[in-house]
C-alpha cells in the first residue's frame, strides 16, 4: 500500500512539474504577457547531448512554444569554453543562436579575442558556407574605438502584440583587463551608467514600452555608484529599465533569488546552460504600462524530462559533435579520481573553485606547463635557473571526470581548447615573482570566520595565482594590491603574502634578487587579468623575454598526462598538494555540512539509513574513510562534521552507492547533495 501511495504521489508531482515547467503565466483580461527567455555565460555548453546538468540549444524551441510573446536573448560569453566551441571557432554556438532566431545578444569579455571580428560577422551576417540560420541583432551600447563595433546598433526594438520592447547591451569595462589586451587596443569601454541612460532616453523617444538591458557586468552590492561597472550600479543610477539580463559573474539570480533594485529586476542564469531563465512581464493591453515582472527558470534536470529537441537544431548540433568527437575523441588515459577545476555544482551551489584556491586540475595543468618549460631549457644557458609556472584560476575552465580521458577532455580544460602557446618564458627576479603572486590575490575579498569560505570579486577573481614550482602562504586579512582594476598612477602593492618558497626549499622575499624563469603568457605579460606589474618590471629592466614554448597548452598538458599514465597507469593528483595556504580569522579544524540525499528523480529521501564516506585525496592515493552512520530527517538531510578543504563524499544505503560529490568549504561548497538510485 505504501509503495502504491508513493508511486501515485510521484506521478502527481511529475504532472505538477510538467505543468509548472511548460505552462506560461495566463494573462488577465486587459493584459498582455511578454516572456523574456534568457541565457548567459554558456561558454560553449549546450552543444553536446542534453543532460540533467546541461540544457541543449535544441531544447529551446520547445521552451519558446510553451509561452506567448517570447523575446529570446543572451548576455554574452558564448563563444568559447568547450571543445565543441573551440574547434569550431565559436561557430557551433553562433549557428545555434541563428537557428533559434535569438532576438538580441551582447558581447561578453571572452568574445574580445583575435576572433572578435569573426564572431561579429558570423552573428550578424547572411548565411553562407559555414553559417546557417538567420542574422542575430548584436547590440553594443558602450564600446567604441573600432569601426566594426561602432557599426553595431546601440539598441534594437522588437514588437509583440503591439508592445514595443527595446533592448540594449553593455560589456563590462573590466574587459580591458580580463580579455586579451591585444584585442582591446584602441577600444574605450564607456561608463555603463551614462551609456545606459543615453539608450533609455533614445528608446523612450522611439516609443519603447518595455526596456531590457543585456548586461555582461555581474552583480556586486559593494559597487553601486555612478562610476560602478555592475548591473546593480546601472539599476541604482538609471531610471526606466524594466529588466536587466545579467552575465559575467556566473550568478544564479532567478525566481526568489532575482534581485529588484527600485523598479528594475536583475536576473541571471549562472553558467554552462545549467538553466534557462524566463521573466514574465504583465503589460496593460491598452496603455502598455508594465504591471508586474516575475522571474523563474527551467533547470536542466527538468528540461531533460519535459522538453523534446527540435529536429533541425539537433541535427546541426549532432553534426558538430560527431565531427569534433572524430577529431578529438581518442582515449589515451584512464584516471582513478576526478581532476576538479572550473565551476563545480553541488546541489544548489555553484562555485568557481579554481579562482579561490588550489584544485588538482589546476595543479596538474600548471605542472604540465612547468614540465614543458624544463624540456625547453634543457641543455641551455638557463638550465640551472629555477623555473616557476603561473596558471591563473580563470585558465582552468572545467573538470575531467574519473574514467577514460580523451583529447577532447583535455581541450575542455582550456577556454579556447589550449590552442595557444604553452608559455612565454621570461627571466626575472624573486621580487617580481613576489609582486606577481601578490597581485593574484588582489580579487579576494575576505574569509567567513564561521565556515571558512573565501569570497572574491567575481569580475576579477580569474587572476587568482595557481603555480607550479613554488608554494606560498598568504594572510587574507591584510591589504590587497590596489586598485583592483589597476591604474598605474594609483597602484600600490598589497601586503597579503607571508611566505613564498621554491620547490627546492629556497625562500623568496619581497626584495629578492634571485634570478629565475617565470613561465607566463603573452596575455599576462601585456596586462591580462591586470598583471601590469610584469610589464612594469620589463620596462624597469627586471624582466627579459628569453623564449616562447614551441608547443601549445593542449599539447603540453596531454603529453604530460600521457607520460604519467604510461609510468603509473593513472594520472592521480591529490586534491590539495599544499601549494596555497591561507591565514585568516577562521580558526576551526572542521566545518558543519548539511547533507541532502535524493533519489534519481531528485525527490528527497527521508527516514533513510545511510553510511557516509569521505576521500581526502591525499598524496599517497585515494582512501575512502567511513565518517559515520546517519538517518535522514523528513527533508532527507543530516549534518556531519568535515575536515577543512577539498574532499570527495559519497553515501551508501540499502547496498546502493550514491554518486560522488566534491566539497570544499574554502571554495564555498559547504553543503552536499548526494543521489542514491533506490526505489
Amino acid at each position: 500500500m505504501k509503495k502504491r501511495l508513493l508511486a501515485l504521489m510521484t506521478i502527481l508531482c511529475m504532472l505538477l512539474s510538467i505543468f509548472a515547467v511548460n505552462a506560461g503565466a495566463e494573462p488577465e483580461d486587459g493584459e498582455i504577457i511578454l516572456t523574456i527567455l534568457h541565457t548567459n555565460d554558456t561558454h560553449g555548453s549546450g552543444i553536446a547531448a542534453a543532460s540533467d546538468a546541461m540544457i541543449r540549444f535544441s531544447q529551446i524551441p520547445a521552451m519558446v512554444d510553451s509561452f506567448e510573446n517570447v523575446i529570446l536573448v543572451d548576455a554574452g560569453d558564448f563563444s568559447a569554453g568547450t571543445v565543441y566551441a573551440s574547434l569550431t571557432n565559436g561557430l557551433a554556438t553562433i549557428n545555434a543562436m541563428r537557428l533559434l532566431n535569438y532576438d538580441a545578444v551582447v558581447l561578453g569579455n571572452h568574445e574580445f579575442t583575435s576572433n572578435r571580428s569573426l564572431f561579429i560577422e558570423s552573428l550578424t551576417g547572411e548565411a553562407g558556407d559555414d553559417i546557417v540560420g538567420e542574422p542575430v541583432a548584436l547590440v553594443n551600447s558602450n564600446v567604441v574605438g573600432d569601426e566594426q563595433l561602432e557599426a553595431l546598433p546601440r539598441y534594437h526594438i522588437v514588437e509583440r502584440e503591439g508592445v514595443k520592447v527595446g533592448l540594449f547591451g553593455l560589456t563590462t569595462p573590466s574587459t580591458s583587463i580580463t580579455a586579451s589586451p591585444a584585442a582591446c587596443v584602441g577600444l574605450t569601454f564607456e561608463n555603463v551608467c551614462e551609456a545606459s541612460r543615453a539608450c533609455v532616453e533614445a528608446l523612450e523617444e522611439e516609443g519603447a514600452d518595455v526596456i531590457i538591458c543585456l548586461a555582461h557586468l555581474g552583480y556586486d552590492a559593494s559597487d553601486a555608484g555612478e562610476d560602478g561597472i555592475t548591473s546593480n550600479a546601472v539599476a541604482e543610477n538609471v531610471q526606466g529599465i524594466d529588466v536587466i539580463v545579467d552575465g559575467h559573474a556566473h550568478q544564479s539570480l532567478m525566481g526568489e533569488d532575482a534581485i529588484s533594485v527600485g523598479d528594475t529586476l536583475i536576473v541571471s542564469t549562472g553558467t554552462a546552460m545549467a538553466n534557462v531563465g524566463y521573466v514574465d512581464i504583465r503589460v496593460d493591453s491598452q496603455t502598455h504600462e508594465v504591471l508586474e515582472k516575475t522571474s523563474s527558470s527551467i533547470a536542466a534536470a527538468d528540461a531533460i524530462n519535459f522538453f523534446s529537441e527540435d529536429e533541425i537544431v539537433a541535427g546541426y548540433l549532432d553534426e558538430v559533435v560527431a565531427g569534433v568527437d572524430a577529431e578529438a575523441g581518442e582515449v589515451f588515459a584512464n584516471i582513478s579520481m576526478t581532476l576538479y577545476g572550473g565551476n563545480y555544482t553541488n546541489g544548489e551551489t555553484t562555485a568557481s573553485i579554481a579562482r579561490r584556491g588550489e584544485t588538482n586540475a589546476n595543479s596538474m595543468m600548471a605542472d604540465a606547463k612547468l614540465e614543458a618549460a624544463k624540456e625547453f631549457f634543457a641543455g641551455s644557458e638557463y638550465e640551472s635557473l629555477p623555473i616557476v609556472a603561473l596558471l591563473c584560476g580563470g585558465s582552468c575552465r572545467s573538470s575531467i571526470a574519473a574514467g577514460d580521458v580523451s583529447y577532447a577532455d583535455v581541450m575542455s580544460l582550456f577556454l579556447s581548447g589550449g590552442m595557444g602557446s604553452s608559455g612565454l618564458y621570461v627571466k626575472t627576479t624573486g621580487a617580481v615573482l613576489w609582486e606577481t603572486i601578490e597581485w593574484g590575490l588582489s580579487a579576494l575579498t575576505g574569509q567567513d570566520s564561521e565556515t571558512g569560505e573565501i569570497s572574491a570579486n567575481g569580475s576579477y577573481h580569474g587572476r587568482f595565482a595557481n603555480l607550479a614550482g613554488v608554494s606560498y602562504v598568504y594572510d587574507i586579512r591584510n591589504e590587497p594590491s590596489t586598485p583592483i582594476d589597476y591604474t598605474s598612477d594609483t597602484y600600490k602593492m598589497g601586503g597579503r603574502l607571508v611566505k613564498v618558497t621554491l620547490d627546492d626549499g629556497t625562500e623568496i622575499t619581497p626584495d629578492s634578487d634571485l634570478e629565475l624563469i617565470l613561465c607566463t603568457s603573452s596575455y599576462e605579460l601585456s596586462g591580462g587579468d591586470g598583471y601590469y606589474c610584469l610589464a612594469k618590471a620589463q620596462e624597469n629592466g627586471l624582466l627579459t623575454e628569453i623564449g616562447t614554448a614551441t608547443i601549445s597548452s593542449f599539447e603540453a598538458t596531454s603529453q604530460y598526462m600521457k607520460k604519467i599514465y604510461e609510468q603509473t597507469g593513472d594520472v592521480y593528483y591529490p586534491l590539495n598538494s599544499g601549494r596555497v595556504s591561507v591565514i585568516g580569522d577562521y580558526d576551526k579544524d572542521s566545518f558543519t555540512s548539511t547533507v541532502t540525499v535524493v533519489d534519481a528523480e531528485n525527490a528527497v529521501l527521508g527516514g533513510l539509513d545511510v553510511d557516509f564516506y569521505v576521500n581526502y585525496g591525499e598524496a599517497d592515493g585515494p582512501e575512502w574513510l567511513h565518517v559515520g552512520s546517519y538517518t535522514t530527517d523528513a527533508s532527507g538531510q543530516f549534518e556531519v562534521s568535515l575536515r577543512n578543504g577539498p574532499q570527495q563524499t559519497r553515501a551508501v544505503a540499502r547496498g546502493v552507492e550514491s554518486n560522488i560529490q566534491y566539497v570544499d568549504n574554502y571554495a564555498g561548497l559547504i553543503n552536499d547533495t548526494l543521489m542514491i538510485a533506490i526505489d
